[in-house]
């Protein structure tokens, strides 16, 4: 066994809460799965989107992601899937 190679090595492991590394899009580009920042750094620091904004702002961003629906400037609807969108539809940015 000891000869044998690992395929993985030198693993750190890390806890952190999704709100502070997840982005504004979806994972998965179809469905409302919370997307993750993608740089190492970033997730390990818990810079995402949301970690200035703090726990209540991404809940109530990701239970309303693309439920809420505006009027843009053209008299067009669209679903609000954006979170610099939604902080300006919540009053926050």
């Amino acid at each position: 066994m000891h000869n044998i190679t690992s395929v993985i090595k030198d693993i750190d492991f890390f806890f952190i809460e999704k709100w502070k590394v997840a982005n504004d899009t979806s994972g998965s580009g179809n469905t409302a799965n919370i997307g993750s920042m993608t740089r190492i750094d970033d997730i390990v620091h818990g810079r995402g989107v949301f970690a200035k904004y703090g726990e209540e702002i991404f809940d109530d961003y990701w239970i309303n992601y693309g439920k809420i629906t505006t009027v843009d400037k053209n008299g067009k609807t669209k679903k609000i899937t954006k979170l610099k969108e939604f902080l300006e539809y919540r009053g926050v940015y």
